[in-house]
């Protein structure tokens, strides 16, 4: 067996018991990658393609439709850095991604982001908002970074807090990009 088919074969478990098909919760197990935050994207990629030519539903028949939807998300996953990360603690069972099932976000990050989002009602400066923006995608940026360096010490918890902080300023960024736009189209 070749070994895009092995990888193939890896993507789906078939569950014979109950004729359901289980989509693989390790995303890196697909692509055969060690699971670590830092990823070559180029390999990635190339893996996602070759497998993606292998079982895509126009090259097969349309049963393979459940395979490529599992593969589309598990690429979009590990190409995505918060994503990432995300998926690296869902690993070890903490769900940054479900505010319902969600770590609690501890009470200096709540404040830190209240702030923020007040910042972001109140700002109708299109400039400000731009220097806004800077300052929250470098602590965003910093958050994931930290974060998983928090992991790589087996400090999980500390670790996921700072992906919930991750969480709320990627929110706060998608604020300020609508905020640009109103401001744009009322010009």
């Amino acid at each position: 067996m070749k070994r895009v088919d092995v990888v193939v074969a890896k993507v789906l478990k078939f569950n014979l018991t109950d004729n359901i098909l289980l989509i693989m919760d390790n995303y890196f197990e697909i692509f055969n990658l060690d699971i670590n935050y830092n990823l070559d994207q180029d390999q990635l990629e190339k893996t996602y393609h070759k497998l993606q030519s292998k079982i895509h539903p126009d090259k097969q028949d349309i049963s393979q439709i459940e395979h490529s939807i599992a593969l589309n998300n598990a690429y979009k996953n590990l190409n995505d850095d918060f994503l990432r990360a995300c998926h690296i603690l869902s690993l070890k069972n903490i769900d940054i991604l479900h505010d319902e099932k969600a770590v609690t976000i501890s009470q200096q990050t709540l404040l830190e982001t209240l702030e923020i989002q007040e910042k972001i009602s109140l700002e109708n400066n299109f400039n400000n908002i731009e220097k806004l923006q800077n300052i929250i995608t470098l602590d965003f940026s910093n958050s994931l970074r930290d974060s998983m360096q928090l992991y790589q010490q087996n400090k999980i918890s500390d670790s996921a807090q700072l992906l919930i902080k991750a969480k709320y300023l990627k929110k706060c960024l998608e604020d300020l990009k609508q905020k640009k736009s109103q401001i744009k189209n009322a010009a």
